[in-house]
């Protein structure tokens, strides 16, 4: 599955990786469940849980997976500029839907 990175959502299987390409300053929020995330060259997983927000740092291959049932929203860097924005549910943006 190709993930368009200018939409603010996404969804999959826990079953399947998750690939986004070339995906710097591209945060990934998640909205409720657990998610894995790893980046090409960065020596560290990360365990994302609901809440919990991580901007990709680096250009290259990052993939993230579904550890169970979660939604989660991929930001451009110009829509994680204001958190309280974001968090309080812009109804001009597109809602989180299940990532699976």
């Amino acid at each position: 599955m190709k993930v368009d990175l200018q939409s603010a959502s996404t969804r999959s299987t826990p079953a399947i990786p998750l690939p986004l390409s070339d995906a710097q300053g591209v945060a990934v929020m998640v909205m409720w469940g657990k998610v894995w995330l790893t980046q090409e060259g960065d020596i560290e997983d990360h365990v994302l849980h609901a809440g919990d927000t991580k901007r990709v740092d680096r250009n290259g291959l990052t993939l993230m997976q579904a550890l169970d049932e979660a939604a989660v929203s991929i930001l451009r860097e110009s829509e994680t500029e204001s958190p309280k924005r974001v968090a309080s549910g812009d109804s001009q943006r597109t809602p989180p839907v299940p990532y699976y």
